[in-house]
Order: structure tokens, then C-alpha cells, then sequence
């Protein structure tokens, strides 16, 4: 990308942290053009700014939109930052309303329902649910560890740990598809 088109995509990402509802739209469509995975970080700072709720759902529309298999990684990235701790849960739910199959990130969305809050976890159910797989052993026994690690600790709260054993339940689900897949390919 040239450094003409850098410096446009950080002028759009300035004009919509200023938060102008009637420029919102059209800044964040010609953004749209523009934008390279690499600026999604900022992007998804833009929720933090002073916006109004209008404009934050316009920025969530955009999210809900990716399509580039690229913005995968960079997404996981942005919410595994603990500075976005506060948008978490607004981005999940980016996820699991996008296109893109995150199946490689089940360990992530685990670690994050079991590190989160409710709503946090609830969103992470939801995309583990529509995970198309297959998964790899490794991203399994990684999410068992977690869900060790939050049994381990003593769950407090009831309805966060029901969301837990649900994401539990897929997780050895997943774990015994790999299995009886494994057995079926040494026939």
C-alpha cells in the first residue's frame, strides 16, 4: 500500500473518532476501500472514543462485514489486548456474526470465557458453537487446561459456570470427533 493511501486511512480513522453522526457512514465506507488488516487495532480503538451508540453500531456493522481471511489473526489479537478488555465482549460478538470460520482459535475463545465475565463467555459459547472444525488435537488439550484452570480456581458464579460446562461438553464433543475420526482413517 502507498503511503498516500496510509496516511487517507489514518485521516478516516481520526474523522471517526471525532464521532460526526452524519459523516460517520460515508468516512467508514470509503475506509472500507482502504483499509488494511493492519489497521484494525485502531479501528477497534475507535469504540473507545466518545462515539455515539449510532455510530457505534455502524462500527459494528463494519466488524460483522470482515471478509478477508487475513483480519482473522489480527482480530484474536485485538481481543486478546487487555486494553481492549472494555470492547470485548462488543467485538465477540463481531465474530460470530462475521463470515470468517475462527476454528483455529477455539483455545482462544476458551481462555476468554473462562478469563471473562458472563457476557463474555456467553459470546465465546456462541462462536464455539458454530465452529465448523476440524479442529487440531493440540487447540483441545489446550482448552481442556483452561477449563481446568477454571475448575481449579472454584467457580463463583453459577450462570458463568453453566455457560463453562456447556463450552466443556463441546470441547470433549470435539475431542472425541477428533478421536473416532483418527480410528476411522487407520481403517
Amino acid at each position: 500500500m502507498n503511503k498516500g493511501k496510509i496516511l487517507k486511512q489514518g485521516e478516516l480513522i481520526n474523522k471517526l473518532r471525532s464521532g460526526n453522526e452524519s459523516e460517520f457512514k460515508k468516512n467508514l465506507a470509503e475506509l472500507d476501500t482502504l483499509l488494511t488488516v493492519a489497521a484494525l487495532p485502531e479501528l477497534a480503538r475507535v469504540f473507545h472514543a466518545s462515539i455515539s451508540d449510532k455510530c457505534k453500531e455502524e462500527l459494528l456493522v463494519f466488524f460483522n462485514n470482515l471478509s478477508a481471511y487475513e483480519a482473522q489473526e489480527t482480530m484474536i489479537q485485538i481481543l486478546m489486548d487487555p486494553d481492549n478488555l472494555p470492547i470485548r465482549q462488543i467485538l465477540l460478538s463481531s465474530i460470530w456474526n462475521s463470515r470468517l470460520d475462527y476454528s483455529v482459535y477455539l483455545a482462544e475463545f476458551v481462555e476468554m470465557a473462562v478469563e471473562g465475565d458472563y457476557l463474555e463467555a456467553l459470546e465465546c459459547l456462541t462462536i464455539i458453537e458454530n465452529l465448523e472444525g476440524p479442529f487440531e488435537e493440540s487447540d483441545i488439550l489446550e482448552s481442556q487446561l483452561h477449563l481446568k484452570e477454571y475448575v481449579e480456581l472454584g467457580a463463583k458464579n453459577d450462570q458463568k459456570a453453566t455457560l463453562i460446562s456447556e463450552i466443556a461438553l463441546l470441547v470433549k464433543n470435539f475431542n472425541e470427533e477428533l478421536a473416532d475420526f483418527d480410528i476411522e482413517d487407520l481403517d
